[in-house]
């Protein structure tokens, strides 16, 4: 996970989970100025999701990391 894509898919989770999600929360923190072991964290906490839900969520992501034409 790099540092450009941290920042949309942690709006993804929020507007996916909402705010108090834990992986809402691994994924902000991560994107906010996180260290290596916080970015690590989140992928395990994304990695965790069930299948329906981590659908959601990259189906979201794709919604906020889209730039358009």
């Amino acid at each position: 996970m790099s540092i450009t894509t941290l920042g949309p898919l942690a709006a993804a989770a929020r507007f996916v989970f909402g705010a108090d999600h834990a992986t809402s929360k691994g994924l902000t923190e991560a994107a906010t100025g996180g260290t290596e072991a916080d970015v690590k964290r989140a992928q395990a906490l994304v990695k965790k999701l069930p299948p329906k839900d981590r659908t959601r969520l990259m189906a979201a992501f794709q919604t906020f990391s889209d730039t358009g034409p």
